[in-house]
């Protein structure tokens, strides 16, 4: 396991080139510090980001300036996403949440998947934490 001291190591425009497809974890799972970078990094540029109601400190992701650098599809929409997508700068990528893995799998193909993860336990398992609705579809593409 790689121990990880500096974000910009693991998000940048080297490990999301472009023309990816990024694949965010949302709800309470939302990975902030991953997402901040990509905020951040203005040479991440050119990316599709497909999210599901994005939670927490993450509301400049859908700034105009951000925007402009990267395609936000939105499965689902909350707070942060509500304001860019009224204003054409976000687009909701429509199906039922029970589709999402088939797409996933299927049509979408992520490139990339952001997400965090708690554990280990005791056996060495670790947990995608409390969002399950296409996190392990779009980590097994």
């Amino acid at each position: 396991m790689k121990i990880v001291n500096n974000v910009a190591e693991i998000i940048n425009s080297t490990t999301i080139p472009k023309n990816s497809m990024v694949y965010t974890a949302g709800n309470a799972s939302t990975p902030q510090v991953l997402l901040r970078q990509i905020i951040k990094d203005e040479q991440i540029t050119s990316i599709d980001l497909l999210s599901l109601l994005l939670l927490g400190d993450i509301g400049e992701l859908f700034a105009p300036e951000v925007c402009s650098r990267v395609t936000h599809r939105v499965l689902f929409s909350g707070e942060h996403s509500r304001i860019a997508l009224n204003h054409g700068m976000a687009a909701y990528q429509m199906m039922h949440l029970s589709d999402i893995p088939h797409q996933l799998k299927n049509y979408l193909k992520p490139t990339v998947v952001l997400l965090t993860v708690a554990g280990p336990d005791n056996g060495g398992n670790f947990s995608y934490g409390s969002t399950v609705e296409g996190l392990q579809a779009a980590v097994d593409t």
